[in-house]
């Protein structure tokens, strides 16, 4: 080899060719990343699940329902310009109302026990046929607008109502047993101190034994106690649990109970945004419904009173006879629009009771959103599980055990 090609230097390696890919575009940041993980974001789905007409129409019925029996029991038995459910309303209203800003345990003592027990003793019959009216309303249609806005929200399928009101009434009796059951345990609590504590105290003696057993009194006050708070704050989930997981009457209100307890500050919150979001959908539905209501009185002629509300639309005074039929065709097309508006808000309140107990349950128990009760789908899982498995082809079935004697085990 030459010299010169011993001592020629060796080129440097070509440099490396920058093989990084290029950086994708950044999508734009949304509403959706920023509360995809967030759980109270999904109640602002509220207003438009009941909207969805299925669940409308059995709000209209519900409030249909319950004003007809408010009214026949104002007819029939009251005799009385006050309906017993406007009663109790009223009264809770303006006594417990007031004192529930200023002592809260004194404004529900009011609203649970004193205000219910005035009411009570004026109207001992109209009263109850109207709670019991309202009652059974709350349980089927109420239970069956939760079943249906739950079975959307969480599998994304349409629930026509027919099916959500056999659901409904398929469980009516676990739907009034975790309704009643907690009402009738505290009132009889309530009963029960009263017909064993005034009795005592009015005998010369015994009123010394009672102020001995009067801790046996302060626990059961206590329990009564819990039991009403527990309700307040959880007696919206009686009906969804019943919905969502087709618990029985105690498992609903174990449910209720627990999640009322174990995170009071997370279930008020939900339901504080529930009340936001419903409030304002509500609202707006309100005004659309009183514009088109001053529109439509306004550009026909219609020959009624200008009003804010609907009841207060009245034929005037000077109308012909005439003009008195036509506005009172008109009025009661008015009424029509009104009770969509009132149908309205009762499916946002079982709509959002059912989406709260969908968010308090995973808070609490893990569960996910998607997991509800499908009817058939837990007897078909056990039969599948305990049906007899055959034996393959080519394997020898298993010799039968004997005992001592040779009989077969």
């Amino acid at each position: 080899m030459p010299p010169d090609a011993q001592s020629a230097p060796v080129p440097p390696p070509p440099p490396p060719h920058n093989t990084a890919p290029a950086p994708l575009p950044r999508s734009p940041l949304t509403f959706d990343d920023l509360a995809a993980d967030l759980l109270w974001p999904k109640l602002l789905r509220v207003p438009r699940l009941a909207l969805e007409p299925g669940r409308l129409t059995l709000g209209v019925i519900a409030v249909l329902l319950v004003a007809l029996a408010e009214e026949l029991l104002r007819l029939t038995v009251v005799v009385d310009a006050q309906g017993p459910l406007s009663k109790l309303g009223e009264s809770i209203i303006t006594t417990a109302g007031p004192r529930l800003g200023v002592s809260p345990g004194e404004g529900a003592w009011q609203a649970v026990f004193t205000v219910p027990a005035i009411v009570l003793a004026e109207r001992p019959l109209s009263l109850p046929l109207a709670l019991a009216a309202v009652a059974a309303v709350w349980c089927l249609l109420g239970v069956a607008v939760s079943r249906s806005a739950i079975v959307e929200f969480s599998t994304g399928a349409r629930l026509s109502w027919p099916r959500a009101l056999r659901f409904a009434s398929d469980r009516l009796g676990s739907s009034l047993g975790a309704l009643l059951g907690p009402l009738a345990i505290v009132w009889g609590i309530a009963l029960f101190v009263w017909a064993v504590g005034q009795p005592m105290h009015a005998v010369t003696g015994l009123d010394v034994l009672a102020g001995l057993l009067f801790p046996v009194a302060l626990v059961l006050g206590l329990i009564a106690a819990v039991m009403v708070f527990a309700l307040s704050l959880g007696g919206l989930l009686l009906g969804p649990a019943v919905a969502a997981d087709g618990a029985d009457a105690f498992d609903a209100v174990q449910r209720a109970y627990a999640y009322a307890l174990t995170k009071p500050l997370r279930l008020a919150f939900y339901l504080a945004v529930a009340l936001v979001v419903g409030g304002l959908a509500l609202g707006v539905v309100s005004e659309i419904a009183f514009v088109a209501q001053r529109l439509a009185v306004a550009m026909s002629g219609t020959p009624l009173a200008d009003s804010t509300f609907a009841i207060d639309a009245v034929v005037p005074a000077d109308a012909s006879r005439s003009q008195a039929a036509a506005g009172r065709l008109a009025r009661a097309w008015v009424y029509v629009l009104e009770l969509g508006v009132y149908g309205y808000g009762a499916s946002l309140l079982w709509t959002a009771s059912g989406l709260v107990y969908l968010l308090i349950r995973q808070v609490c128990d893990g569960q996910d959103l998607g997991e509800i009760y499908i009817p058939g789908m837990l007897d078909a899982t056990l039969s599948a599980n305990m049906a007899p498995t055959e034996p393959a082809a080519g394997d020898a079935a298993p010799a039968p055990r004997s005992d001592h004697q040779g009989a077969p085990r």
